[in-house]
């Protein structure tokens, strides 16, 4: 039988690594381990580590923009001085294993227990592999991934998400007697989309016989209030959220979801079994459109870029969704993902102490 270990979690900034690291942290904690989480002040993980009873320490942001000479003599500085303050926590947490579930964050820490030969487990969430996770993948131990990238060095174990998601009623069940309007979730992400907030209310104006949920991000929810009243469609919104710490009500209400394609969202909406559009975030590793790929590929989503976005082309597709269509494709969806991710990565975990 394996002892109680201390283990370190290592991530933050978007919901896609920090839920996943909270849904290891807790189960780690539910097997009496003692967890540490390692991140930054005055981002995503400060609160929501500490509204989940987990205890957290603090190093300095990583300067990453290196346009500039001088950018990269800070960016330098700022690696190494978040290495010495990583090098100090593991002094005095004395882990037995990190584990780094990417973001910037993530690498100091990593490169911290490296030195001071810790183990190191690595878990990607996209289906593209980010920066942090590429640099860290040489130190590691293991590389765990949340898809199934089929490569022969990385372990496919998929990406957890959070129990009351799991605990969603199956399509077959959810919707067998659903009637009226069909039920659009409106989602941009922990931050909000302004495009999404938007665009997608010119959409909502042209259909019939739909009720919408918009979650619209922190401090949008004035201006998507507006926009709907100005459209004269204000009729057809179930509820406008600027934020919703129980976003698994509005997965069980929604027929069709428009988002954003997170690891986090990509990884839910499969696990309930949510038909999708999805508007990718093209950032530089253009990691959300590889994600939406995924579902594109299981015929479960139509993906609209923003640089090709048609409002007329959304409302012919979302017009000829019937019942009967979002069922199947709900059932589809929910076939693909792995409800087993929590126990595989665990299982990784200790394995690594037999």
């Amino acid at each position: 039988m394996i002892t109680k270990k201390n283990i370190i979690i290592a991530t933050g900034g978007t919901g896609g690594h920090v839920i996943s690291g909270i849904c290891i942290s807790n189960y780690l904690i539910y097997l009496k381990n003692n967890v540490t989480w390692v991140g930054s002040k005055n981002r995503m993980e400060s609160y929501l580590i500490s509204d989940n009873n987990i205890n957290i320490d603090y190093i300095s942001i990583l300067n990453i923009n290196t346009k500039s000479f001088f950018d990269k003599i800070k960016f330098y500085y700022s690696l190494l001085k978040s290495i010495y303050e990583s090098c100090k926590i593991i002094s005095y947490r004395k882990p037995d294993i990190i584990i780094g579930m990417g973001g910037y964050i993530s690498i100091p820490v990593c490169i911290a227990g490296w030195i001071k030969n810790i183990p190191i487990i690595i878990h990607e969430q996209n289906c593209k592999i980010g920066l942090s996770n590429k640099i860290l993948y040489f130190i590691s131990k293991k590389f765990l991934s949340g898809f199934n990238l089929k490569n022969k060095n990385y372990i496919y174990v998929g990406n957890p998400v959070r129990k009351n998601i799991i605990n969603i009623s199956k399509p077959e069940i959810r919707l067998k007697n659903r009637k009226g309007p069909i039920r659009i979730l409106i989602l941009g992400g922990s931050q909000g989309s302004y495009f999404i907030n938007k665009n997608i209310p010119l959409v909502i104006k042209k259909l019939n016989n739909v009720l919408i949920w918009h979650i619209c991000g922190k401090n949008n929810y004035n201006f998507v209030f507006d926009i709907y009243n100005k459209l004269l469609c204000y009729n057809k919104v179930y509820l406008i959220n600027d934020f919703i710490l129980d976003i698994y009500k509005a997965y069980y209400w929604s027929d069709l979801i428009i988002c954003r394609s997170g690891a986090l969202t990509i990884s839910e909406i499969l696990c309930v079994g949510l038909p999708s559009i999805i508007i990718p975030f093209i950032g530089k590793d253009k990691h959300q459109y590889y994600n939406s790929l995924f579902l594109d590929k299981i015929g479960v989503t139509k993906i609209f870029n923003e640089n090709e976005f048609d409002i007329d082309l959304i409302y012919n597709y979302i017009s000829n969704l019937d019942r009967n269509k979002l069922l199947e494709l709900s059932i589809r969806c929910r076939k693909y993902y792995n409800f087993n991710s929590i126990e595989n990565i665990i299982k990784e975990i200790y394995n690594l102490f037999i």
